[in-house]
């Protein structure tokens, strides 16, 4: 890629290299609202037209509402790299029935296995320690696959297990309720450390589908924050 590599953007040479390196992998077509427009499978990136193909799965065709010009992301998991998925955003081209083609323009990575992935969110839940019954508000400050961090006036020891609650990461998305096992804890005011306390929390015992969930709404915050970036620029 060598040839047109002096015209484009850092970005969009990441986002062709990416397309080279990810045909064949399995993907789903979204809008930048995280509609799933079709799901199939990368082919070819073709460097003179600057456009790589996408195939629907066997036996579907590419809806006919999809039109040219509309701005999508191709969500990527590549099969030789199992737990890594790569965001591809580009441009549609014009598509047929059984293929269409997308201009890359960006690329984001994402690594679902990374422990230390954290994603500022700003939402709010409810908290209780195990064996009681009342529940207490909170704040999440951030959340990872693995892990929680929350602001509270409840107090907490390090080693409780507690559950949190009545969170709803996306308006759209799963509400969880979650068992966490306290690993750290700081006050929010160093001067006055009885009023309100930050907690660091480990998830305990999730299911896969709990992890798969939890991925997907990851991955759709982490998308929908990239795209306010953009339209702040």
């Amino acid at each position: 890629m060598e040839r047109n590599s002096r015209n484009m953007s850092h970005k969009a040479l990441h986002a062709r290299t990416a397309a080279v390196k990810n045909c064949g992998s399995m993907c789903e077509v979204m809008s930048l609202n995280n509609t799933l427009l079709f799901a199939g499978s990368l082919g070819t990136y073709d460097e003179r037209r600057d456009q790589l193909s996408v195939h629907p799965r066997r036996g579907k065709e590419i809806p006919r509402e999809i039109l040219h010009g509309t701005c999508v992301k191709l969500l990527v998991r590549p099969a030789a790299a199992r737990g890594k998925v790569t965001l591809i955003y580009g441009t549609l081209l014009p598509c047929g029935r059984d293929v269409c083609y997308v201009r890359p323009e960006d690329e984001l990575k994402y690594t679902e296995s990374r422990k230390n992935f954290r994603l500022p969110v700003q939402v709010p839940g409810s908290v209780c320690r195990k064996g009681e019954y009342v529940n207490q508000s909170c704040a999440l400050v951030d959340i990872s696959l693995s892990g929680v961090c929350f602001q509270s006036h409840a107090i907490y020891a390090l080693n409780d297990e507690i559950t949190l609650s009545n969170v709803r990461l996306l308006p759209e998305g799963a509400v969880y309720s979650i068992r966490c096992s306290v690993v750290r804890r700081e006050a929010v005011d160093k001067t006055a450390p009885f009023s309100k306390a930050e907690y660091g929390c480990r998830f305990i015992n999730m299911s896969k589908r709990e992890q798969d969930v939890l991925c997907g709404d990851l991955f759709a915050l982490q998308a929908r924050t990239l795209q306010e970036r953009r339209m702040r620029v």
